[in-house]
């Protein structure tokens, strides 16, 4: 893979975002939590991605190298490319011109990637239930089978941020191994807290697990975070 788009970290749960493509504009999307940049939420894995102008991605690739590094915000995480062995990298809040194009193409093959999924992880919320489901036709492996479930509540119509969920309660849930295609795991939701916040008083639940991505030159294993609410 000649290029590589990444976008992740910030305050934990952290975010993660790799998109890589080779020269001839195929690769893969992998993400263990796309906040908040790429919705949906509730859904974590591989995709299969591709660019129908590679050169002209490569093009805007090579302008962000131009343009060079920009500063960091530890807690926005960060943005980078790769490309040939040369690499920038900035913070999403210091875009430059050339960045900022790259990023939005960049986002558009992502977008497109998201529908095409390899091995994924779907996280679906109804009453005291929350059901994880296989998309795609490759297992998708936990490297964990344990993980951990958090049930808070958010705003109406969008999810909250991971952040606010991950400070309450949380139980330990058993996991399997691996989840093959079709397959579903049925967990159950902790009881919440009281609502505190008018404004905040639709259920929400946090799911934390650690998964194998199996994509060459990528980590064994990711941290992967899914966000679910009423459907």
């Amino acid at each position: 893979m000649s290029l590589r788009f990444f976008a992740g970290g910030g305050q934990p749960p952290r975010s993660h975002e790799v998109l890589r493509l080779a020269p001839d504009g195929n690769g893969v999307y992998l993400t263990g939590m796309p906040w908040p940049e790429q919705p949906p939420f509730d859904e974590i894995g591989v995709y299969a991605a591709a660019s129908a102008d590679a050169p002209g991605l490569a093009a805007l690739a090579r302008a962000a190298l131009s343009e060079g590094a920009g500063p960091r915000h530890a807690d926005t995480g960060g943005e980078s490319i790769t490309l040939d062995g040369a690499e920038a990298s900035w913070s999403p809040r210091d875009r430059g011109p050339a960045t900022q194009a790259l990023v939005d193409a960049a986002r558009a093959v992502i977008a497109d990637a998201r529908t095409h999924p390899l091995a994924v992880v779907r996280a679906d919320l109804r009453g005291g239930q929350l059901t994880l489901s296989h998309r795609g036709e490759r297992p998708l492996r936990l490297a964990l089978t344990s993980g951990e479930l958090h049930a808070g509540w958010g705003p109406a119509g969008h999810p909250p941020s991971p952040l606010r969920l991950a400070f309450a309660p949380s139980v330990e849930v058993t996991l399997p191994e691996r989840l093959t295609p079709g397959a579903t795991v049925a967990l159950d939701v902790p009881a919440r807290e009281p609502v505190d916040e008018p404004e905040f008083a639709t259920p929400y639940v946090l799911l934390g697990l650690r998964w194998r991505p199996e994509v060459p030159d990528e980590p064994d294993a990711l941290a992967g975070w899914l966000i679910a609410g009423p459907g």
